[in-house]
């Protein structure tokens, strides 16, 4: 970890920074029953201020005050610990008494003290503990720009014809190369384990078109050119993913910035990890794992069956594809899907949708 610049965590829009964070396994990883120690997070102390939090405290009948959430039972095993050794620190620590639903019970966390500032700093040490947990796991919706129209998907197919007919490196087959329909630039990922999450992220991408999109699009539609190839790693002989470059074709380049506020606009909302200080604009045009996708996407996912990632050889590709041109698309939404789906048009399941006015 580096301790000049340390990692960052979005709790209900405040920012914390992690001092140092021990990682361990969790059901979710493992499949069994254990626990991990997500609870074992540290933040500066400056970060342990209260004094701006906008939690909702309220008196209880025994004159303790309380505060009650959500944190979605997928991640109530982290926040009590083997043998509720993680619920019973934190209340020792905070001298607070939490009260976490029995399994099977949709209730909120209830957390009570004699002070508002024990009660805040149990609960942020809750959700910080469920965030940790949350963002360990394999990501269920995301956000994207669907770049799917009929001019992007013939340039799609005509150089996915070209590839297969002209180019016989290692790997290369029709099994790894996106569904035309399926076609788009992603903005950033989600781990949404219920209702309430889902409920949540989609106000939070309602919210954003008056705040963040309108304004940048004032002086008209958003145009893309997809124009050239690029791969995500150094070996061009063994690429996983091979994408489209995404060139901004308005008066005034607002495609990067409007990516990059939608995904700060998120991650405040503590259900988006924000990995990179600006989004990588690309459009995923063929990836190993398309390969292993639908065995994935089973019921039955049997660890010990899931194929091993293979790469592919796309120098071929590179040297003959370089800048090919696409095509050009007026981006009309910006949709927060759900992976592994399929719409009635082709596109993935939209879990909220904002039209873009072209």
């Amino acid at each position: 970890m580096d301790v000049i610049k340390p990692n960052v965590i979005w709790v209900n829009g405040r920012c914390y920074r992690l001092y140092g964070q021990r990682v361990g396994s969790t059901p979710f990883d493992t499949g069994h029953t254990g626990y991990g120690d997500d609870d074992q997070v540290y933040f500066g102390r400056q970060d342990d201020d209260i004094s701006d939090d906008d939690y909702e405290i309220s008196g209880a009948e025994s004159g303790r005050l309380k505060t009650s959430f959500h944190i979605p039972r997928s991640l109530h095993a982290v926040l009590i610990g083997p043998k509720g050794a993680t619920r019973m620190r934190i209340e020792k620590e905070t001298k607070t008494l939490i009260r976490i639903p029995k399994k099977g019970l949709d209730q909120d966390i209830v957390v009570s003290g004699v002070t508002r500032e024990s009660v805040v700093r149990a609960r942020r040490r809750m959700e910080l503990i469920a965030l940790t947990a949350r963002q360990k796991q394999q990501f269920t919706h995301f956000l994207s720009f669907p770049v799917n129209d009929e001019n992007i998907k013939s340039g799609f197919l005509k150089f996915q014809e070209q590839v297969l007919t002209e180019c016989k490196g290692r790997g290369i087959g029709k099994d790894i190369f996106q569904d035309p329909n399926k076609l788009h630039m992603t903005l950033g990922t989600l781990v949404l384990f219920d209702e309430p999450d889902r409920k949540k992220a989609a106000q939070a991408l309602q919210s954003c078109e008056q705040d963040i999109v309108e304004p940048l699009l004032l002086n008209g539609p958003l145009r893309l050119r997809v124009c050239g190839i690029e791969y995500m790693n150094d070996d061009p002989a063994e690429v996983d993913v091979l994408y489209g470059k995404v060139k901004d074709l308005n008066e005034e380049p607002v495609v990067q910035h409007l990516a990059d506020q939608i995904v700060a606009h998120f991650a405040k909302t503590g259900l988006m990890p924000k990995q990179f200080d600006s989004v990588k604009l690309h459009i995923t045009l063929m990836n190993s794992l398309f390969r292993r996708e639908e065995l994935d996407s089973d019921s039955a996912k049997d660890q010990n069956q899931r194929k091993v990632r293979e790469s592919f050889d796309a120098s071929s590709i590179l040297r003959k594809f370089q800048d090919y041109n696409f095509g050009e698309i007026v981006v009309r939404s910006i949709d927060l899907s759900r992976r592994y789906s399929t719409a009635s048009n082709g596109y993935y399941e939209a879990t909220a949708t904002i039209k873009l006015n072209c």
